[in-house]
């Protein structure tokens, strides 16, 4: 017997969008479980609609680094100066990226400094809002943001929310931040003790570990 709480509910499963772990493949048992929690789910009234596609993950996955980059570097400069310009009181006189970069690189100690590099500064000091290339790739994030993303899959199938394994929503988390949507993420167990230990991209943090959520 179930109590239906969910009844009326229309949850999504994008499975378009579902990327792999770096240097490892899909693992079964995280899918086992996530299909296991759909079930549930079912179980509990929510209607779910099956590969609920995100039109403009195809287009998204041809994407350089750098086009990934220009649109949030290129807002990263322009918003940053106007948070630090409207600070009623600032310790250090920066304003811009380029004073980030500067005080960063001359107060090593402090900043742990080159460890912690400004190569994104640097990247960011190059954007310029106002060139061809980033209104162009302006128009493909907000594509990618609404009508080929979250927004346009959830209003074509009359969702109320997707949901996705957390270690393949890379991409879907990507999407969610383009539009500052909210993600919500449950343990679904806890990996096995022969799982492959996978670190983090500073190679000081575990992300996947045996007994680890």
């Amino acid at each position: 017997m179930h109590i239906n709480s969910l009844k009326g509910l229309r949850l999504g499963i994008p499975r378009n969008a579902f990327s792999e772990l770096e240097n490892a493949g899909p693992d079964e048992r995280v899918m086992k479980e996530f299909e296991r929690a759909v079930e549930i789910l079912k179980e509990n009234g929510a209607t779910i609609v099956d590969e609920a596609t995100f039109t403009g993950m195809e287009e998204y996955r041809k994407f350089d680094v750098w086009s990934d980059m220009v649109v949030l570097c290129t807002d990263f400069k322009d918003s940053i100066a106007v948070y630090l310009d409207s600070l009623v009181e600032i310790s250090y006189d920066l304003h811009t990226v380029q004073d980030l970069i500067d005080w960063t690189q001359k107060h090593e100690e402090e900043e742990n400094y080159p460890e912690y590099d400004t190569g994104i500064f640097e990247q960011c000091q190059s954007g310029d809002s106002s060139s061809p290339e980033y209104q162009d790739l302006l128009k493909k994030e907000l594509f990618f943001g609404a009508e080929g993303g979250i927004s346009g899959t959830m209003e074509r199938d009359q969702l109320d929310a997707i949901i996705a394994p957390a270690p393949y929503s890379d991409l879907i988390t990507r999407f969610a931040a383009i539009q500052g949507l909210p993600m919500i993420t449950v343990p679904l167990g806890y990996y096995a003790e022969d799982t492959n230990i996978i670190w983090d991209r500073t190679d000081k943090l575990i992300d996947i570990a045996p007994r680890i959520p």
